[in-house]
Formats: C-alpha cells, structure tokens, sequence
C-alpha cells in the first residue's frame, strides 16, 4: 500500500487539488439562471435528493445493523454514501440518452448538497457506529474541508461563467480535460495498491456480494420513484443513486489514516459500476 498513503501530504495535496479542479471546471460549466430553471422543477429535484442524498445512507445503516462486516466495509460505504455527485456522472448520465444540460443540473445540485449533508451524514453514522473506527472525525473540520473543495471552487466557477468571454469557454474545457486526467492518475494509483495489496484476499467475496446487492436496491429505488417520467430522467436518477464521488470520499478518509478504507472505497466504486452497466443497456433498448 505504498503508494496509498493518507498520512502523506503530497498524496492527500493531490486528492485536493483533484476535487478543486473538477468541481471548478464545473461551476464554469452552467450558469445560475439554468440552475434555477432545474430547480424551479421541485418534484423531480425532491426524488433526485431522496434517492441520492436521503435513503442511502438510511438503508447503509440498516445493512450494518443487519450485516456483519468487516471494519474497512461500513467506513467505506459511509463515505461513499456521505459524498454523492462524482466527477464523471455527467458522461454515466448521458451515455443513457440525458441530455448535458439535465446532467450538469443533476451533478452541480448534487455537489451543492455535500456542503451540508456530508458532515451530518458522517456525525450521524460516527454517534450511531461508534466502533466503526478507532479515529474519531472532527466534523466541524469535515464541514471546512468539504466547503474548500466543493463549495469554493463552485462559487469561483460561477462568477468566472458570468465573463462569457472565449477564454473562459476554452479554459472550461481544459479545466475539464485536466481533472478527467487527474481523476484517471487517481483511479490508476488505487487500482495499482488494491490489485498489489492482500485487502481483497482478506475481505473475501460475501462483503463485495453485499455490496452489489446493496447497489441493485439504490439503483431500483431511484428507478421507482420517478415513475412517470421520461425513461432517461429515470435512468439519470437511479445510476445517480448508487454514483458515488470517489475524489471526496478518500478526500475525507486521508482523515482516518486507513488505507484500507480507501481501498474499499475504490473496491465498491468498482462493483457500482459493473452493476450499472446492464442497466444502462436495458434502458437504451427499452
């Protein structure tokens, strides 16, 4: 796990500054006025949130009850459930027939909403799961922490969106290339400790059962309750249901001093996206 180390400042500095590109590339993606106009579509922005912010972490509490789990599990589906919107939900949406614009609505809402529900969710989880971990998270650090990386570049990307010059519009697509970049270097560097690290091995495969079982249901809640809607509107809130944002999960659990939680974070990541991919593909042909 060398390469993993939370307790080193490059590497944490790195997670960073991966958050803040992306997220400032996105503010400079939309502007305030098409942000509103999603809004304005209240019934659809309350299922969004209830299937991406508000049940998952209910139901991760009720599996931990429930289910008996190794240690770096239920800290990592924590985190995962506590950080919603990941950098490349814009492409998982669209390759299921959303449009860009419904996408960058979805995903800037949704990294809005960690500013806030981040921290809860995670002061919640550490009051209910004491034992979780020996390393005890200050929240209201959490909460800083979440609002230089989220809410800070969001703010600067939109005021820089206002200029409406061409250079903003250019500056907005390398910005957005060199975070896919860094989020692949990222990715790349996990993928590299997990596949060299025994932390599969010793987990076994019925915690990753677990795991998909748990993405099945989130995927069919969101899917269930936009009933009604378009069948790309449905498909954009279920895959956001079970997307989670890797960059801020680990981002907070450098917090913790545990590679294997980051680990775990990556492993679950994975095994969310292998069950969307038969989603995505029904949805298509439907």
């Amino acid at each position: 796990m060398s390469i993993i180390n939370p307790s080193n400042p490059l590497f944490r500095a790195f997670v960073s500054i991966t958050i803040f590109t992306f997220v400032l590339s996105l503010g400079m993606s939309l502007s305030l006025a098409q942000l509103r106009a999603f809004w304005q579509h209240s019934g659809l922005m309350i299922r969004t949130l209830v299937a991406t912010v508000i049940l998952p972490p209910l139901l991760l509490a009720l599996l931990i009850l429930t289910v008996d789990l190794p240690k770096p599990v239920p800290i990592a589906l924590a985190l995962l459930m506590a950080a919603p919107g990941p950098p490349l939900l814009t492409q998982r949406i669209s390759q299921a027939g959303v449009s860009r614009e419904l996408a960058l609505d979805m995903q800037v809402t949704l990294a809005l909403t960690t500013i806030v529900f981040t921290p809860l969710i995670l002061s919640l989880f550490q009051a209910g799961f004491p034992d979780a971990s020996d390393v005890r998270l200050d929240i209201w650090v959490i909460a800083r922490k979440v609002a230089f990386v989220q809410f800070l570049p969001l703010g600067i990307g939109f005021a820089i969106h206002q200029i409406q010059a061409e250079w903003v519009e250019k500056l907005t697509v390398i910005l957005n290339k060199l975070s896919q970049v860094l989020v692949l270097i990222l990715v790349l560097a996990l993928l590299i400790s997990l596949v060299t690290s025994k932390l599969l091995l010793t987990l076994g495969w019925a915690p990753f059962l677990t795991i998909a079982l748990f993405n099945v249901l989130l995927l069919a809640i969101g899917h269930l309750l936009t009933t009604g809607y378009a069948k790309q509107i449905q498909a954009s809130v279920a895959i956001s249901s079970i997307a989670r944002n890797l960059g801020l999960a680990i981002f907070i659990a450098t917090s913790l001093r545990r590679a294997d939680a980051i680990l775990t974070i990556l492993a679950a990541q994975i095994v969310g996206i292998i069950i969307n991919l038969p989603y995505t593909r029904w949805i298509k042909r439907r």
